[in-house]
């Protein structure tokens, strides 16, 4: 749930930000994982579709129950350090 410690939901900003790309055919191009997400701890379940990873992100994902990688360019170091987290 994307939810921070101030109780605020950002579904209705997620929900424009996918009808804007959607709208504008922006899905051709790869999306870029930001960095806060790369770097995330928290993040348990995670749909990548049409991703890159940045070269000089690190990938923690430590508490990752469930990842799914559709079309995804992404590292081999990147590769290394998810499994390295994955239980």
């Amino acid at each position: 749930m994307f939810r921070c410690d101030d109780g605020v939901s950002y579904f209705p900003v997620i929900g424009k930000w996918i009808e804007f790309v959607v709208n504008k055919k922006a899905y051709d191009q790869p999306y870029r994982l930001p960095e806060v997400l790369c770097s995330s701890s928290l993040i348990i379940k995670l749909n990548c579709t049409n991703c890159r990873t940045l070269e000089e992100c690190i990938l923690s994902w430590t508490y990752l129950k469930s990842l799914t990688l559709k079309s995804l360019l992404i590292l081999d170091e990147h590769i290394k350090q998810i499994m390295s987290n994955f239980p």
